[in-house]
Order: structure tokens, then C-alpha cells, then sequence
């Protein structure tokens, strides 16, 4: 019995994660901090950075425009987004009366 199989597109396709130690937010991170290569390598211990690198450019979150990487909008607003997240300012602390 023959079946048909769509081929993903690019950006449909999901392989495996990053490797160990690397988050997608991480390496965005050092991306708007140091577009240049040798700048991130500086910055990261293991080998996963350049995998991680090629993973992002393939997802689209960035590209590489001569010799640096930089953020596509996409990236920018994943970023954007994951700090507004996880950032609490001062008036989402509850108050020191309601742990006594």
C-alpha cells in the first residue's frame, strides 16, 4: 500500500534540541549582546554554541550577515517576550505581613 507524505517546509521541521548546558533564550542572549563569533566562543565553555547557532538560523530566530549574527524579528520578539515573562519587578512581591 503506497502512502503519501507531505515534506515539511524549513521552518516546520523540529530535529532535536539543543545540546546540554545551551537554551534557546541563552544563546539569543549573547547573540544581541556579541554578534561576532569569536566575541560568543569567548563567552561559552563547551562546544554547543556553534550547533546551537546553525539550530536558531535554521528556526529562523536569526542570520548571519557579513561574518556576524544577528536577530531576525522573530528573535527579537521571543526575546522580548521571555524577559517580559520572567521579569518581576518589586510590585508583584507579596507583601512581608503575608508570610507571618
Amino acid at each position: 500500500m503506497l502512502s503519501w507524505k507531505r515534506t515539511p517546509a524549513p521552518h516546520e521541521r523540529r530535529g532535536p534540541g539543543l545540546r546540554w548546558g545551551m537554551s534557546e533564550i541563552g544563546v539569543l542572549f549573547l547573540v544581541a549582546q556579541y554578534p561576532h563569533p569569536v566575541a560568543l566562543a569567548r563567552r561559552v565553555r563547551d562546544n554547543s554554541l556553534f550547533p546551537a547557532l546553525r539550530h536558531l538560523e535554521a528556526r529562523g530566530f536569526l542570520w548571519r550577515q557579513q561574518g556576524q549574527y544577528r536577530l531576525t524579528e522573530r528573535g527579537r520578539n521571543q526575546l522580548a517576550l521571555t524577559h517580559a515573562l520572567t521579569y518581576r519587578g518589586p510590585s508583584s512581591a507579596p507583601p512581608a505581613a503575608a508570610f507571618r
